[in-house]
């Protein structure tokens, strides 16, 4: 299933999930993606973790923003990941961190780096948010719910406004 919105690129929700790795977790997104992305699964995974090589992209408590830019892909794009248990995703040389909800985002190398890095910063901000992330994991068996509520953030990150939506 996927979303369309105004701030938020074309998102799809790939939710609930099951993994137990980090790799897994990456080639899941990766199989999601690869037909939207018209990249092949080793090259966006290969991208994923160099991406996350540079620095963790743990945002909040159980929290991830993978992102990757690539000039094959034509449209921006994001795969809400919501998974049943958390995973291991931290660097081995940094904190322990676990995620069970990872916002993956892959950027066309058309878009503006600077329009990527501000809706980051954006998300980051809004995702920090508790209440927010407790509202993605209670619906995460429910696509549309889910749908809803990326809307909600998607309204929130042109307008300003942080708090958990209503369920």
């Amino acid at each position: 299933m996927g979303a369309t919105f105004t701030s938020l690129p074309p998102t799809l929700i790939l939710s609930p999930l099951v993994c137990f790795s980090k790799k897994r977790l990456f080639e899941e997104i990766a199989r999601c993606g690869m037909g939207k992305s018209g990249m092949a699964l080793k090259d966006i995974t290969r991208a994923l973790n160099l991406r996350e090589s540079r620095g963790s992209t743990v945002i909040a408590e159980g929290v991830a923003l993978p992102h990757l830019r690539s000039t094959v892909i034509d449209e921006s794009f994001a795969v809400l990941s919501i998974l049943e248990d958390p995973v291991p995703f931290g660097l081995i040389d940094s904190e322990p961190s676990s995620v069970d909800v990872a916002l993956t985002f892959f950027f066309s190398s058309r878009d503006p780096v600077d329009r990527g890095e501000a809706m980051l910063e954006r998300l980051s901000h809004l995702l920090g948010d508790p209440e927010l992330v407790k509202a993605l994991r209670r619906t995460r068996h429910d696509p549309g719910k889910l749908a809803e509520i990326l809307a909600v953030i998607d309204q929130r990150m042109q307008d300003g406004t942080a708090g958990a939506p209503h369920e």
